[in-house]
């Protein structure tokens, strides 16, 4: 089956580059298919339950979270709704996967140059850290070397002028030296960093039960909305927008960054802490007064 993409790149008014719908779609149509996503792995809680490339959890882990049956009829989704046991990497012993046929693309895709790296590494770095080292990896050896990061919203200033700046650098200059790239590398490492830091998702079961780190910069094009017209899921390695409600032909298409159930408090502060901006749907637009722009926890906030 081929990835599938009912939608295109906008200039949307104030938000910057967004989706608009190509078609008219019903409620859960499949407005992009993606099965080659940028960079998807298991996050570390999750190394020895998921398979390291197909992102299938193994029957104990499938058992204790309840996987939902229903596919699209992909590859991951025609194969068994768990995996057999999982066989680690005998190189790196970080990487694990249900069968050879994973190991050998997971081979194939990036591993055979990730492998040795990883195996000299006393730990296993943090999720985004190794998203980061593929990326670098994949510069250095001359691989698919993906342009549509740099047309997303990092938000390189503020995250310098806040008090996640000291961890960021610290991500940076680790993905620079594990991956044995040039130090001149580091500030590609910064950009893309924190391009994933503003725009990755979370890889997740059928269920939504988290697994990992998934960087793919045309979903990450849709805008937020605490009332969202859209919504991302995954099933193994496939990530989808799907419609959440109809969809017409041009109609802008919105995801919740967040949890669109939280109070409009809790939601105005985890948005601007998160991802720097503050929410103009209609909701918030509804709920906003005097009060809420002197919300003493936003203005800590921009302190941070």
């Amino acid at each position: 089956m081929a990835d599938i993409n009912n939608t295109k790149i906008i200039l949307s008014t104030g938000r910057g580059n967004g989706l608009v719908a190509t078609q008219d779609s019903k409620a859960d149509n499949i407005l992009i298919l993606i099965r080659k996503p940028y960079i998807v792995l298991p996050d570390k809680a999750s190394l020895g339950k998921i398979c390291s490339w197909c992102l299938l959890p193994t029957p104990s882990y499938s058992a204790s979270t309840v996987i939902d049956s229903k596919t699209i009829g992909s590859s991951a989704g025609n194969k068994a709704q768990a995996t057999t046991a999982l066989q680690r990497c005998s190189g790196c012993r970080v990487s694990q996967y249900c069968s050879a046929a994973c190991q050998r693309a997971d081979w194939k895709s990036i591993h055979s140059k990730e492998c040795a790296l990883l195996a000299a590494l006393l730990d296993v770095p943090p999720t985004p850290v190794r998203a980061l080292m593929r990326i670098l990896i994949s510069h250095r050896f001359g691989l698919a070397w993906d342009p549509r990061w740099a047309r997303l919203e990092g938000h390189m200033d503020e995250m310098r002028n806040s008090e996640k700046w000291a961890d960021a650098l610290l991500q940076a200059k680790a993905a620079v030296s594990f991956a044995r790239v040039a130090p001149s590398y580091l500030e590609l490492a910064i950009a893309v960093l924190c391009r994933i830091h503003c725009n990755a998702f979370r890889a997740t079961l059928l269920n939504t039960t988290p697994i990992g780190l998934c960087f793919e910069p045309t979903l990450a094009l849709a805008n937020h909305s605490c009332t969202p017209n859209a919504y991302v899921a995954f099933e193994g390695r496939n990530i989808m927008l799907r419609a959440l409600v109809p969809v017409k032909k041009d109609e802008e298409l919105f995801i919740s960054y967040i949890d669109a159930n939280r109070s409009y408090h809790d939601r105005k502060l985890e948005l601007f802490r998160t991802y720097w901006f503050q929410c103009n749907c209609s909701r918030c637009e509804a709920h906003s007064d005097a009060n809420d722009r002197n919300d003493e926890r936003l203005i800590e906030a921009k302190r941070m």
